[in-house]
């Protein structure tokens, strides 16, 4: 995705890929590119890597929308909770 978002520019907008970034990842999934595994992993780790630059500056309204945006990864989606790509191999293996 981080090549994705070289070339488009996804993730750099306000929300910093807090809106797009799934569904670019499924999209990747959906066309055969990877493994609906592999896509979480990918926009997991895409969201970890734009929340570097956002999480210093967190305050007042960005505040908010950063306590709902992790609400919807975290509580709908269970970002955390996914289980780890070398395990997931293994079992489709």
């Amino acid at each position: 995705m981080v090549d994705l978002r070289r070339r488009t520019r996804l993730g750099m907008g306000p929300c910093q890929g807090e809106l797009c970034s799934y569904r670019a990842a499924s999209l990747f999934s959906e066309y055969g590119q990877v493994s609906g595994c592999q896509s979480s992993h990918l926009l997991v780790d895409f969201l970890e890597e734009r929340w570097k630059g956002i999480k210093p500056i967190f305050w007042g309204d960005a505040l908010r929308e950063a306590e709902f945006s992790y609400w919807i990864y975290e509580g709908l989606l269970g970002a955390s909770d996914l289980p780890s790509f070398d395990s997931a191999t293994e079992k489709q293996q």
